[in-house]
């Protein structure tokens, strides 16, 4: 990610290449939401979704999160989350395991005896 401007009020988005490390995790996003902001999560993108409210409070699906409440939302499941004050959300995007089954195997591949220190 190349970052030519840094503000530390705005959303981010760090996007996450494939690879040993980071499984099967598309991004990790930062939002920053005034109140009455919405968080839209689109059902057809291929990626299950989970969303960590870092602070304030949101309605979502009928009920309220706040502070280390956890939003799971599953590949299909569309959906929106609101800002009931103002809050910070942290996304992280994981490919659905319909994606990573039709996905050729990583390499390189350790043989399982050399795994570990």
């Amino acid at each position: 990610m190349i970052v030519t401007r840094v503000d530390p009020d705005d959303t981010w988005t760090c996007l996450v290449r494939r690879g040993m490390l980071h499984s099967e995790t598309e991004s990790v996003e930062h939002h920053r939401l005034g109140a009455g902001e919405r968080l839209s999560f689109d059902a057809p993108h291929g990626v299950d979704e989970l969303v960590v409210v870092l602070s304030g409070e949101v309605d979502v699906d009928g009920g309220t999160a706040g502070p280390g409440s956890v939003v799971l939302v599953p590949e299909g499941a569309g959906g929106e989350l609101t800002a009931r004050v103002p809050t910070a959300v942290l996304s992280v995007r994981g490919l659905a395991a319909r994606v990573t089954a039709a996905l050729p195997p990583r390499v390189p591949e350790l043989p399982v005896a050399e795994r570990a220190v």
